[in-house]
């Protein structure tokens, strides 16, 4: 994932500032997901049950990838050339 992230900010930042704002935000952001996404982990599972900790898993994702369907991404960065070593040689 983060090869594709980091290849994506880059395409999407129109200023230099903004990528290094949108960098910064997601090091916090993913920061704090290290250290609370275990403790929110543990807080579910004395109160309930795995599966409510595996619901509580895939809810995310799908709140994740919600989020994500907005992003539009450039024709240049989605149709990606092959590799030089996969043409075909004339």
């Amino acid at each position: 994932m983060r090869p594709a992230q980091n290849s994506l900010l880059s395409a999407l930042s129109r200023t230099p500032k903004e990528l290094t704002s949108t960098n910064l935000a997601l090091s916090v952001i993913e920061s704090g997901g290290v250290f609370l996404v275990p403790l929110i982990g543990a807080v579910l599972l004395s109160g309930g049950s795995v599966g409510l900790v595996l619901v509580a898993s895939a809810g995310a994702y799908l709140v994740s990838t919600l989020l994500l369907l907005p992003v539009k991404v450039p024709e240049a960065i989605s149709s990606p050339t092959p590799l030089a070593s996969s043409r075909p040689r004339s």
